[in-house]
């Protein structure tokens, strides 16, 4: 599990107001967003893709040269203009042209807004508790890997003008590697599954929600990760492309790989269940047919993030993106991973990509907390147990408990069990609104419950 605590608040011996456990989030926050060549809140241009009611709309305030979207044709599709096997990029604005080596490395982009389910007070009611200051760690998530094999991978370059630079494929297979073979992350769970798929799968969802690498801990199953990535990995020229290369056929894959996030979740309640989606482009038809695959729109990927956020048990999708692909970030807002994690046209990229991975498997859009160990003697009485979030620089405010996540309409956390709880989980309405600051695990006090 990844331990998300980076500094306990010790007792005051005169106070005897609740003791804390601590958790920075500084570093870890809920939305994070990589980019290189632009600003990752939005670069200015779309690129033309995802037209018709959505051209031009996101103009944003980005880095130099930044353009005010494009004008690619199409029906939200993304497709249109000069993308190889990419799901097109249109033509129209142009965005920044900022020196990728000045441009390349991490921002954070927390969300704003109210809470949900939570009160911005002075803390009264915790006033006269007393203690245990404990420790606890962030629930370790069980994550599906969905990873775009299409030909563009291998086409395009992290940075374009330099053909020695890294392939896609490579940048992102080698991040997928080091995080992989990285013994922090032993105590995850993790799966691989690939797209496109070809001949009479290619558009099939029921193939897709067949992984090409089961979900397992990476102590066990990570020599068959990479062996997996090695045997979809060709050479040729020193570059790394995909072995056999494809179009993008996003929507039945997304959906296959979703189905079978959540038949797993159903078989292992005990973990939070996600999929990260990675590709370089927007959705492409690859057949002829009339089957799955004709649906190419943004908007459908983005309905089907949302519909397995709110299904039972709930998916969590994330984003990351390789290349000019910034409307996807659409689908990680509607899979309750609010913004994706993007690269593009970066010396940096392999590292970039290992840290937006890595940020991924500790975020806390996973939302789910152990519940701390009390002292050798003690215990911890599940009913005086409070949550409080302090945003970087504000003041605390209490996040009222729920019965269950089915009162979770305005935010709030709740027990994964309420006979015998293990884990503190926080409604997405209110984990969705964690930025940089601290959640801190009350304990000794009568728990807060809304209304």
């Amino acid at each position: 599990m990844k331990n998300l605590q980076a500094h306990v608040r010790s007792p005051e011996p005169s106070s005897k107001r609740p003791f804390f456990a601590a958790f920075w989030l500084g570093a870890i926050v809920c939305s994070i967003s990589l980019a290189c060549s632009s600003d990752p809140m939005d670069s200015g241009s779309d690129n033309g893709s995802d037209s018709g009611n959505d051209s031009g709309s996101d103009s944003g305030t980005g880095g130099k040269g930044s353009g005010t979207g494009g004008s690619g044709s199409g029906t939200d599709s993304g497709a249109g203009g000069n993308g190889s096997s990419s799901g097109g990029k249109g033509s129209g604005g142009s965005g920044s042209t900022n020196d990728p080596d000045d441009a390349c490395g991490s921002t954070s982009d927390p969300g704003n807004g109210n809470l949900g389910g939570s009160s911005s007070v002075d803390l009264p009611e915790l006033d006269g508790c007393t203690g245990a200051s404990l420790e606890s760690e962030a629930t370790a998530a069980d994550i599906f890997f969905l990873v775009d094999r299409s030909v563009s991978m291998g086409e395009h370059h992290v940075v374009e003008s330099d053909p020695d630079s890294p392939t896609r494929w490579e940048a992102l297979t080698s991040a997928l590697k080091e995080f992989f073979a990285d013994e922090a992350s032993e105590t995850l769970r993790v799966g691989l599954g690939y797209f496109p798929k070809f001949g009479d799968d290619a558009c099939d969802v029921d193939a897709y929600a067949t992984p090409d690498v089961a979900i397992d801990f990476l102590g066990s199953n990570a020599d068959a990760l990479i062996e997996s990535i090695d045997e979809n990995t060709l050479e040729t020229g020193g570059a790394l492309i995909p072995r056999n290369g494809g179009l993008t056929p996003s929507v039945p894959a997304l959906t296959g790989a979703l189905t079978y996030a959540q038949e797993w979740a159903d078989e292992h309640p005990e973990r939070p269940v996600v999929v990260v989606f990675a590709t370089d482009g927007y959705p492409t038809d690859p057949t002829a047919e009339d089957d799955a695959c004709n649906d190419t729109a943004i908007s459908s990927l983005e309905a089907v993030a949302k519909e397995f956020l709110e299904g039972d048990p709930r998916i969590t999708t994330f984003v990351v993106g390789i290349g000019e692909v910034s409307n996807l970030k659409r689908v990680a807002e509607a899979g309750g991973s609010n913004n994706a994690f993007f690269v593009n046209d970066c010396p940096t990229a392999v590292a970039d990509l290992t840290t937006s991975l890595k940020r991924v498997a500790n975020s806390p859009a996973l939302c789910g907390f152990d519940i701390p160990e009390p002292p050798l003697g003690q215990t911890i009485d599940p009913d005086e147990v409070n949550v409080v979030f302090t945003p970087k620089n504000g003041t605390p405010e209490i996040i009222y408990k729920m019965p269950n996540s089915g009162n979770c309409g305005s935010g709030g956390w709740y027990y994964d069990n309420n006979n015998e709880p293990t884990e503190i989980r926080v409604c997405p309405e209110t984990c969705s609104m964690f930025g940089g600051g601290t959640i801190e695990i009350v304990v000794g006090c009568e728990s807060q419950v809304l209304g």
